[in-house]
């Protein structure tokens, strides 16, 4: 670390927090403060900005994943600010002010980091849940139950089920299970758009349980079925998911997840009839604990006086599934 440039930040702290709130001069020495720690690449990774600066160049997947690291800073400079001299916000317990040059720029990766992927996970659920019809009731239905065939099947129906069963390009067989490719989009869409059979049914069969199945038919099939329904122009074209760069710090991102649970999934994930049995509690203690998995579930079992068998399987059927979501949304891997 440049011991310069650490001087240089907490002189500048220093004079700033000198100086009246809300004066020309505070502003001013803000502006210089943010400046400088800009220079070394605080609190984000310039990688964002590459590729998505070119309004004609970058794509729309770019651009979208721009618009996140650009609101992800903004919040934590205004948190900056209002903790640099004195705590403003809630939970906050010190300064920055108060703090080592090294500590405030961790400080600022963290939040910034934790800021980020708050924001790509609201963006994930809000996106998996934007094409919504009305019923007869006026009640908003997902993509999933607009398309389970109706009492008065439509056209495009049939039209939709030609193209399952036909699959001219390929890509519905491609699109698989990783290993297991006679578990693809063509059959699982078939099964459950056309022959509109229940999940547990599609399970039972393919030999596998409905945690895995539900986000493989969520995550890729339905995006092929919306592409098709786009293109053939029975529903308005929706910009892709967004494909995030490639994000080095995986492990401030996992912890950033598991300790806020943004979208409360993690907390509202739990063992039958045991409220305070969740999938935060158990992710949480996987992760920060350096035994393994079977460990830590023999343990959370014998604290909380149940079977591990059957804490194995909330493990396998509800928390994975989570987790492997998070991976993919991040980019960390695939189905």
């Amino acid at each position: 670390m440049n011991e310069s440039w650490c001087q240089q930040l907490e002189a500048l702290m220093q004079q700033t927090c000198a100086v009246l709130p809300k004066s020309e001069a505070r502003r001013r020495l803000s502006d210089r403060l943010i400046r400088h720690l800009q220079s070394d690449n605080i609190p984000y990774s310039q990688s964002y900005d590459r590729d998505a600066r070119s309004e004609s160049s970058a794509s729309p997947q770019q651009r979208r994943a721009y618009l996140l690291h650009q609101e992800a800073v903004s919040q934590t400079w205004l948190h900056f600010l209002l903790n640099l001299c004195e705590c403003q916000t809630q939970n906050t317990q010190h300064s920055y002010v108060s703090q080592a040059c090294i500590v405030v720029k961790y400080r600022l990766r963290k939040y910034y980091h934790c800021r980020l992927l708050d924001l790509k996970v609201v963006d994930w659920e809000r996106r998996k849940q934007e094409f919504k019809e009305l019923d007869e009731d006026g009640n908003a239905r997902s993509l999933e139950e607009f398309l389970i065939a109706p009492a008065d099947k439509p056209d495009w129906l049939d039209e939709l089920c030609q193209w399952l069963q036909a699959d001219e390009s390929g890509i519905l067989r491609q699109t698989h299970l990783r290993n297991k490719p006679q578990i693809n989009a063509q059959v699982v869409l078939l099964r459950r758009l056309c022959a509109n059979l229940p999940w547990a049914a599609i399970a039972e069969e393919f030999e596998v349980p409905q945690g895995t199945l539900a986000p493989f038919f969520q995550n890729r099939c339905l995006l092929l079925v919306r592409k098709f329904l786009e293109e053939q122009g029975y529903i308005d074209p929706a910009p892709p998911l967004p494909m995030m760069p490639e994000n080095p710090n995986m492990q401030m991102d996992l912890d950033c997840w598991l300790e806020t649970d943004p979208t409360k999934q993690l907390r509202n994930t739990h063992l039958q009839n045991r409220p305070d049995i969740t999938a935060q509690l158990v992710l949480l203690r996987q992760f920060k604990s350096q035994d393994k998995l079977k460990d830590v579930i023999e343990a959370i079992a014998t604290e909380n006086n149940l079977r591990p068998e059957r804490l194995k399987a909330f493990y396998y059927r509800k928390c994975k599934p989570l987790l492997a979501e998070f991976g993919k949304r991040q980019g960390y891997s695939e189905e």
